[in-house]
């Protein structure tokens, strides 16, 4: 009986987690990011991304658990992919590439590094140091010593793995559609809602987003 009680409390509580899950995405309309003057149609793109019309989505408990499904989920297409707390509906990463699946390790699972065998990441990795307080800036963590560098991927990664935040990918067949759309979801995220915190350089993306706004 008891163990009954337990399991409807769980399922109960899985519910509710998508629930606020989905309910994040609804909360806000394509409308509301795209503008009317437009050659790419960024209101299609972003209904696909809204809806993961070609995407999957899976939770960011580990590193572990992060590598066995980008071996059997993520392809080595172009797309854009969304880092967010699922918990405060905060997005805090958006990124393009012309393949995901490299992206993915590059980012998230790390490339482990011949000379001092530490795990190495690409930008993501500097920009979350960088939101940090008091920020490091890549060219002074270069600096550190391997200690020093373990610490903070240590740090890095069990602040990205936790129950709370999930990956988010649509794949996409052309990579000028998925550069369009990383820019429109960043100046959306960035400027409107004040979220995209560890998007390194998030204000020349804008710049560069406003200036290509017309040949889009």
């Amino acid at each position: 009986m008891h163990s009954h009680v337990r399991a409807r409390a769980r399922r109960q509580v899985v519910m509710s987690e998508l629930d606020r899950i989905a309910q994040m995405w609804k909360n806000i309309s394509p409308e509301d990011i795209v503008d009317k003057n437009r050659y790419i149609d960024k209101l299609r793109l972003v209904e696909d991304f809204w809806k993961l019309k070609d995407g999957i989505e899976t939770p960011l408990t580990s590193r572990e658990d992060l590598i066995i499904f980008r071996k059997k989920r993520i392809e080595a297409r172009p797309g854009v992919y969304c880092i967010y707390d699922s918990k405060e509906s905060e997005v805090l990463y958006v990124g393009e590439s012309k393949d995901l699946r490299t992206r993915i390790k590059d980012q998230l699972i790390g490339n482990t590094d011949r000379e001092n065998g530490l795990l190495k990441f690409a930008r993501l990795f500097f920009g979350f140091w960088k939101a940090q307080k008091p920020p490091i800036a890549e060219n002074k963590y270069n600096k550190f010593s391997i200690e020093e560098k373990r610490k903070h991927i240590e740090i890095y990664l069990e602040t990205i793995f936790n129950s709370k935040n999930r990956l988010r990918l649509l794949f996409m067949e052309d990579h000028v559609e998925a550069t369009v759309l990383e820019k429109v979801l960043i100046k959306f995220f960035f400027v409107s809602k004040r979220q995209c915190r560890y998007n390194y350089l998030v204000e020349r993306a804008i710049k560069k987003c406003d200036g290509n706004s017309g040949s889009e």
